[in-house]
């Protein structure tokens, strides 16, 4: 490391004076050889100083120079350690301030800046600001971070703990003997007792978290067991809830069952009635339709009779009426045998004239004929006259004798004629009288039809009654059978609302003794979770007194054991406000860093507040007689440091809660600044000055796991998490 500053220097040099080019490549050549030389022994040649003239101690602080570009480390007798650095080049300028180490990491690689090697860092912010090792231009070529000499940086590694302070001055800064009255002046023998009490009070604490994990298990017994009661009363609630809505359920299903049974017994009644009514008016019915039927069998047998006559009726009337025909045609005959008679007497009586006529002229021809046979015998002339007249004759005699035929004829049919006549009378006789007969018959027997037409129209009345009545009889035997069904109906109603009642009565008492006895079993839950739940209210007060014996015991222990630890406290001038914190060595959750104990943080009086105070740090190195010794380092000089703590006033209960027991490595920092953001649970202190360059510190944002916890996580959950008794 040394040839490489060296070979920088050269090189700067041949630069100035411009040498010649072949002196450039000599001295070229001569420099590749030695840094080649010096890689192989970066980690062998030492580069800083051992300035101590005593046994080196545990380094206290750590002072960076910006302005000279050196870290020197302090114990408690003086300078232990002398280094050359390289801060953050322009724009990414090292922030001066007030910081402490955070995290240490052997071997570690920027997560910003290339996976650059960071070997042996110490982190002393969480955005990224570490002391590690590195090389070395001779002037500020870093990111931001302060490196060191790679050898330098692995003792130191060795060397520093957690917590330890990290002062980044822009000038020249070193630790000054000091003395005031407000710095804290511990109690020998409180300080003497301090371990012994803080084991006992830690005793205490485990013994009062054993006693709190045995209330709450016991508390939790007695809550499960009252849970359980509770659980139970709530089951018996709802199991008495259910038999109370069974019971009103059967008072209800019993009260419809009173309801049904009345219902059916007025139907019942009233079917009955209805029966009865009926069978009375079928009782009336009966014997009336029996006389209708009979009436109307009657009347239907006069119907038969009366139809029966009706036929004999119509028969006499057709033989009436054959009979007035047979008349008529007697009628007829006998006018037609009084024709033929007339016509056989006109017929005779033509016959007779004519036969008289005709033997009037036979007698005349005979006559004339024996005289003409005389005169012809007496003359032959008058044979032929005679001859004629003969023929005549004879032709004369025949017609004579057709004439006595046809006379005969004309008698015969004159006697049938006569005879006719009289069987025509005899006919029109037997027919008047059969007529006659007939008529009387006739008359007689449409006196009996009309008597039995009006018995058949009141047959036929009597039947249209009986009918009528026989329908009504059929119409109150169905409504006798529809009663009497409705009525079987009732009755089965009636048997079953019976039935229906004796199970609601039934399910009413088992509802009522399950009620009952429910209730009981309810009472006696609610005593037994009333006993249990007392219990339990006791484990839950003995619980809670056992957690406030804890919280004390545990308070007491932590600020015990925070006694055993130095003590840092930052007055800022910006907040009006003091802070405490002491490095639990707890291991943050996150797994970064350690825990700080942050349980303090109180309002301060400082006078003139208006005015710039500076940033001091007061640092207690070490034992002296009964008290400590105090050196300061001022950082920034606008007020120097008896003043700056002559101004400030800090709160008795927090300087008596505090300096009985102040250790070495303890320190009070008085400034202008506000604590920075990077100040979390995993951080002691982080105060920039803001009147110098902060280009890395702005450049690098706060990672935002680191801020996000250090939201959320409170004071007193940090305080809580700092011992775990448990």
């Amino acid at each position: 490391m040394e040839n490489r500053l060296l070979m920088t220097q050269s090189k700067v040099i041949a630069e100035r004076r411009k040498f010649p080019a072949m002196m450039l490549v000599t001295v070229a050549a001569l420099t590749a050889l030695t840094v080649e030389a010096s890689t192989r022994q970066t980690h062998q040649a030492p580069f800083y100083k051992e300035i101590t003239s005593h046994e080196a101690g545990e380094p206290i602080m750590a002072i960076v120079s910006i302005k000279s570009q050196q870290v020197i480390l302090y114990d408690a007798y003086g300078r232990i350690l002398h280094a050359p650095v390289s801060t953050g080049t322009r724009g990414r300028e090292t922030p001066a301030g007030i910081f402490a180490v955070v995290e240490k990491k052997k071997e570690h690689r920027s997560n910003m800046y290339d996976d650059a090697s960071m070997p042996n860092m110490q982190r002393i912010t969480w955005n990224g600001i570490a002391l590690h090792g590195g090389p070395l231009p001779g002037y500020p070529a870093s990111h931001g971070c302060v490196r060191m000499p790679y050898s330098f940086a692995e003792r130191l590694f060795g060397k520093t703990r957690i917590g330890m302070r990290v002062i980044i001055s822009p000038n020249d800064a070193a630790p000054v003997e000091f003395s005031h009255p407000q710095l804290f002046s511990p109690n020998a023998e409180v300080v003497a007792a301090a371990p012994e009490r803080a084991d006992m009070l830690a005793r205490e604490a485990v013994d009062a978290a054993k006693t709190v994990i045995e209330a709450k298990r016991t508390a939790k017994s007695k809550v499960r067991e009252a849970r359980l009661q509770k659980a139970s009363r709530r089951k018996l609630e709802r199991r008495k809830k259910k038999a109370d809505v069974t019971l009103r359920r059967a008072d209800k299903a019993l009260s419809v069952a009173d309801q049904s049974k009345a219902r059916a017994e007025k139907q019942q009644r009233k079917a009955a009635d209805q029966s009865k009514e009926l069978a009375m008016q079928l009782d009336t019915a009966k014997p009336d339709l029996k006389l209708k039927i009979a009436a109307a069998v009657a009347a239907k047998d006069a119907v038969k009779v009366a139809k029966t006559k009706k036929v004999l009726l119509r028969k006499l009337e057709r033989q009436k009426k054959k009979a007035d025909t047979t008349l008529m045609h007697a009628d007829k005959v006998l006018a037609a045998a009084d024709h033929a008679k007339v016509l056989a007497e006109e017929q005779q009586q033509k016959a007779a004239d004519k036969a008289n006529e005709l033997a009037m002229q036979v007698d005349t021809a005979k006559l004339d004929l024996k005289v003409k046979v005389v005169a012809a015998v007496a003359a032959k002339d008058a044979v032929k006259v005679a001859k004629t007249r003969k023929a005549s004759l004879r032709k004369l005699e025949r017609s004579k004798k057709k004439a006595d035929v046809t006379l005969r004829r004309a008698d015969k049919s004159l006697s049938a004629a006569d005879q006719a006549k009289v069987r025509a009378e005899e006919q029109q006789r037997k027919a008047a009288d059969e007529v006659k007969e007939l008529v009387m018959q006739l008359d007689i027997a449409k006196l009996d039809w009309k008597v039995k037409y009006a018995v058949a129209v009141a047959a036929k009345d009597a039947v249209k009654v009986a009918k009528i009545s026989r329908a009504s009889l059929r119409k109150l035997e169905r409504r006798k059978k529809k009663v009497d069904a409705k009525l079987r109906r009732a009755d089965k109603v009636l048997s079953a609302a019976d039935k229906a009642m004796v199970r609601a009565e039934g399910h009413k008492q088992k509802a009522a003794d399950k009620a009952n006895e429910l209730a009981r079993q309810l009472n006696n839950a609610k005593l037994a979770l009333k006993s249990k739940a007392a219990a339990a209210v006791a484990a839950k007060g003995a619980v809670k007194a056992a957690k406030i014996r804890k919280t004390v015991t545990a308070k007491d222990a932590l600020e015990a054991k925070r006694t055993l630890e130095p003590v840092s406290v930052y007055i800022s001038r910006a907040t009006q406000k003091l802070y405490v914190r002491r490095n639990t060595h707890k291991p943050a959750r996150d797994g970064g860093g350690k825990v700080f104990d942050a349980s303090i943080e109180v309002p301060i009086t400082i006078r003139e507040p208006y005015k710039p105070i500076g940033t001091h740090v007061f640092t207690a190195m070490e034992h002296q007689d009964d008290g400590l010794r105090w050196t300061v380092v001022t950082v920034d000089d606008r007020e120097n440091a008896r003043d700056a703590l002559d101004r400030v006033t800090i709160p008795k209960d927090v300087f008596d809660r505090i300096a009985p027991t102040a250790l070495p490595r303890s320190s009070i920092i008085i400034s202008d600044e506000p604590l920075s953001k990077e100040t979390n649970y995993r951080t002691e202190f982080v105060a920039v000055l803001s009147n110098q360059p902060q280009g890395s510190f702005i450049t690098r944002k706060p990672i935002r796991e680191h801020v996000e916890e250090n939201r959320n996580v409170s004071t007193q959950q940090q305080a809580n998490s700092m011992f775990d008794f448990e």
